[in-house]
C-alpha cells in the first residue's frame, strides 16, 4: 500500500445540536457506588421515570459521581429540583439541576473542584487511568475517581491526569508522597486542582491579535524557559507548553498586539537550543496552508516517527498519528504541519509514495 501525500482541505461539518429536555435533570454528589438502579430507587420518590443514567469515566467505567434522570413530564423534573436538591443520599448531598438550563448555571454540571483534585504530570504512554488510581491508592488513600488526559484527535497520552480523592486531606497528603516519586519509570509530579488556571483565564478572554503559537519547541524546555525567551520582543501575560509524542509546543499571551507581531518577526524561523522554533498568531488550529494529509500509514507508525520521516523536507511544527478513541489503534493515517507553506508543498512532492515503516 503507498503512503498518500496531500494538502489538507478545511472540512466543515453541521453544527450540532444538543438537546435539551425540560423533563430531564442533572444530579451531583452521587456516592461512588450508586449505580443506575440507586438511581431509580432515588427517582421514584418523585414519580415516573423514562430513563435513568450514571455518568461514567471512559477509561476506567466508574462513576463520575452524577447522572441524569429523564422524567414522563416537565412538572416532575421541576419537582425533582425542589424537592431533591440538597437532600442526604448513601451520605452525599445531592445537588440537582435542570438538564441543559441557561449557560449562567451550566457550572453545577463541570466537575467540581473542592480541593480534593489533584493534578498529576510525568505519565509514561502507557499509564491507564486504572494503573493510575491503584498506585495512587496504594500510596496515598482512598481514590474516588482518576483520569489519564488523551489528545482527542490521536487517542494518545497526554501524560499527565488527574486524581480525585476521596477528602481534601488525602490531596495534601498526595502532594508529599507522589512529587518526585517513580511510576514505571517516569519520576512524576503533582499539584492541587485549581477551580480555573490563570494563565488560561488570560487566555481566553485575551485579544486574538495578541495570541502566540510557538511550535516545534525542544522536549525538555520549561514554561519558565519559553517566557524568558519571549520576554525578549515585550510583556508576556501568560504561557504554557504541551506535549505529545515526538511534538512540544507552546501558547502565550504577548501584552499587545505589536510585542505579539514583534515576538513573529524576531523569533520565528531562529534556533532555540538545537531546534528550529515557528512562532506564528495563534489561529486556534493548524495553518492549512502548511499542513499535509497523511494516508497509507503502517499501523505501528507513531507521531514520533511521522515527525522524523517528514522532517526530511523541512522543519515540522507538529505532527499527529490518528488513532481510534478508547482503543488507541491506528487510523492509519495522520497529519503534518510544517513551519511554511512552501515545506508542505515539497512534502506532497517528494514525500508520496515514499516508504515509510515498511509501507509506501
Amino acid at each position: 500500500k503507498e503512503l498518500t501525500v496531500e494538502p489538507m482541505s478545511s472540512e466543515r461539518k453541521p453544527p450540532v445540536k444538543v438537546p435539551k429536555p425540560q423533563s430531564t435533570v442533572f444530579v451531583g454528589g452521587l456516592a461512588p457506588e450508586m449505580d443506575e438502579g440507586a438511581l431509580l430507587e432515588l427517582a421514584s420518590r418523585i414519580g415516573p421515570v423514562t430513563f435513568a443514567r450514571i455518568f461514567r469515566d471512559r477509561d476506567s467505567g466508574r462513576s463520575r459521581n452524577c447522572g441524569k434522570i429523564e422524567f414522563e413530564t416537565e412538572d416532575l423534573a421541576v419537582q425533582a429540583v425542589k424537592q431533591l436538591a440538597g437532600v442526604d443520599f448513601h451520605g452525599r448531598k445531592l445537588s440537582v439541576q435542570p438538564f441543559g438550563q441557561a449557560p449562567e448555571n451550566s457550572e453545577t454540571r463541570r466537575p467540581q473542584v473542592d480541593g480534593r483534585q489533584v493534578f498529576i504530570a510525568g505519565l509514561t504512554p502507557g499509564t491507564t487511568s486504572e494503573m493510575l488510581r491503584e498506585f495512587c491508592q496504594i500510596a496515598v488513600g482512598n481514590v474516588d475517581t482518576s483520569r489519564v488526559f488523551l489528545n482527542r484527535e490521536t487517542g494518545e497520552s497526554k501524560g499527565t491526569g488527574k486524581v480525585e480523592f476521596q477528602t481534601a486531606e488525602l490531596a495534601q497528603k498526595a502532594i508529599q508522597e507522589l512529587n518526585g516519586r517513580l511510576l514505571d519509570g517516569h519520576r512524576l509530579s503533582a499539584r492541587i486542582m485549581e477551580q480555573e488556571r490563570p494563565s488560561r483565564v488570560v487566555r481566553e478572554t485575551a485579544d486574538p491579535d495578541c495570541k502566540l503559537f510557538i511550535g516545534n519547541l525542544p522536549e525538555e524546555v520549561s514554561e519558565e524557559q519559553l517566557k524568558d525567551l519571549l520576554q525578549q520582543t515585550g510583556e508576556v501575560l501568560s504561557v504554557s507548553v504541551f506535549r505529545s509524542h515526538g511534538n512540544c509546543s507552546g501558547r502565550a499571551v504577548m501584552g499587545s498586539a505589536e510585542e505579539a507581531s514583534r515576538a513573529v518577526s524576531v523569533l520565528h524561523d531562529t534556533f532555540y537550543v538545537s531546534n528550529r522554533i515557528a512562532v506564528r498568531l495563534d489561529a486556534g488550529k493548524p495553518q492549512l496552508d502548511s499542513t499535509v494529509f497523511v494516508g497509507g500509514l503502517n499501523f505501528d507508525t507513531t507521531s514520533e516517527g511521522l515527525h522524523q520521516h517528514f522532517a526530511q523536507v523541512g522543519d515540522v511544527v507538529y505532527a499527529s498519528a490518528f488513532s481510534v478513541k478508547g482503543t488507541g489503534k491506528s487510523r492509519g493515517s495522520g497529519k503534518v504541519e510544517f513551519q511554511t507553506p512552501e515545506a508542505a508543498r515539497m512534502a506532497v512532492q517528494q514525500l508520496d509514495g515514499s516508504e515509510l515503516d515498511g509501507r509506501q
